[in-house]
């Protein structure tokens, strides 16, 4: 059990990375995080390729002012600890295209144990709300 809880908290270590690199900016080094065959489901339903959402991502138009983990919801483990998944709670702020937006999202990512580091095999985003919006819930 206790390798189970381990490889949550580096789960848990996985996701700040991302947020702070992403934070930064550095798009670059957090695809490094993702596998090649990574696939990603933006908010609108668009499916994207690893190389196709550091392109989007890396436009002279897509400028981040702020991006930050407000909460890890859930983590899980497999038993023989090669795969896991993760759901969190992000604020952005981010101008695409000169439209800004200021979005908390949800934020569930698939990883999978590659020799002794986890990737990122699947991200999926939901559609973000202003922070000045209440949640509803259905």
């Amino acid at each position: 059990m206790s390798n189970n809880v381990d490889e949550c908290k580096n789960l848990r270590a996985h996701i700040m990375e991302i947020s702070r690199l992403f934070n930064e900016g550095d798009f670059i080094e957090m695809v490094e995080r993702f596998s090649n065959e990574m696939v990603i489901v933006e908010d609108n339903g668009d499916i994207l390729t690893k190389e196709k959402w550091l392109n989007n991502m890396t436009m002279p138009d897509v400028n981040v002012f702020m991006y930050k983990t407000l909460s890890v919801n859930t983590i899980e483990v497999s038993e023989d600890c090669t795969m896991g998944y993760a759901i969190y709670t992000g604020h952005s702020q981010i101008v695409i295209k000169g439209n800004p937006c200021d979005n908390i999202r949800t934020i569930s990512l698939v990883f999978k144990k590659i020799k002794s580091d986890w990737i990122v095999v699947f991200m999926q985003q939901s559609m973000g709300r202003h922070p000045n919006e209440s949640i509803q819930l259905q």
